[in-house]
């Protein structure tokens, strides 16, 4: 690849916006930096790494290597000049996906092995937790809607004076309908963030209304399954957490790891 000298910033737009355009790289994108690095500048064993600088014709990283908490600098090259900001975005956003492919090979994770774990995107209540809350609906609703004439036995009618009442039920029934409704929003917002397919959502949707907290537990063991075999590539790093612990699991030199003391050293060789 020929040699492109760095321009001057002052008459790059890029180089500009240069700030902006590492940050949303680095909280972003995370994992195409490190493939960046791996793939672009030929470094297999990179541990961390982090975008500092992007010019037209190209961008600068800081890396470390497995066992080394030296820092590296790299710099690669785009395969032309970036005349403007958004050329130079759909230029990074290529590379990752070049660098993605080659790396993780494309591997098609669609396909199933006849002797891998069925999985199920939806389930039935167990048995017991299913019977206590059946239980807890009928005496719910019976106890707030139910006039005393129509109960079956008239120990029934003592027992609700003993709880309270019909309007002592009433309350307990409407406590238990929100609860219930709560608990049913978050399993929807789980289903659509990991993707759970819409049938197996829309089951979800009365499961976690009638059973509550036992069939929501089981709904999230699905959404995180779901989640983890989402493409890494599409997973976003929420803004402000660059400084944070989180960003260390995900393999950036962080702001904080700029301030310590064992990556204070630069190492240029690379």
């Amino acid at each position: 690849m020929p040699v492109q000298r760095r321009p001057k910033r002052s008459a790059d737009p890029v180089a500009a916006a240069s700030d902006d355009l590492a940050k949303e790289l680095n909280t972003a994108y995370p994992d195409a930096v490190i493939d960046y690095i791996q793939h672009f500048g030929h470094i297999p064993d990179v541990f961390k790494g982090r975008v500092i600088a992007v010019d037209s014709a190209g961008f600068d990283c800081l890396y470390t290597i497995h066992g080394q908490p030296k820092r590296r600098e790299l710099r690669i090259l785009f395969d032309r000049v970036a005349e403007t900001i958004d050329e130079a975005k759909d230029m990074l956003k290529a590379m990752a996906k070049e660098a993605h492919v080659v790396l993780h090979q494309n591997v098609d994770k669609t396909y199933v092995s006849p002797n891998a774990k069925k999985y199920k995107d939806w389930t039935a209540p167990k048995p017991r937790p299913a019977a206590l809350l059946s239980v807890v609906w009928v005496v719910a609703l019976a106890g707030a809607l139910v006039d005393d004439d129509l109960l079956p036995h008239s120990s029934l009618v003592v027992a609700r004076q003993h709880a309270g009442g019909m309007f002592v039920m009433e309350k307990v029934l409407i406590a238990i309908i929100v609860m219930h409704a709560v608990e049913t929003l978050v399993a929807i917002g789980l289903c659509l963030y990991a993707r759970v397919p819409a049938k197996a959502t829309l089951q979800w949707i009365p499961t976690v209304f009638i059973f509550g907290v036992p069939s929501l537990q089981d709904c999230l063991r699905v959404c995180v399954r779901h989640a983890m075999h989402r493409d890494p590539v599409t997973f976003g790093v929420p803004e402000g957490v660059l400084n944070g612990d989180y960003m260390k699991y995900r393999r950036i030199i962080t702001d904080a790891d700029l301030a310590t003391n064992e990556l204070s050293a630069v190492d240029d060789s690379k």
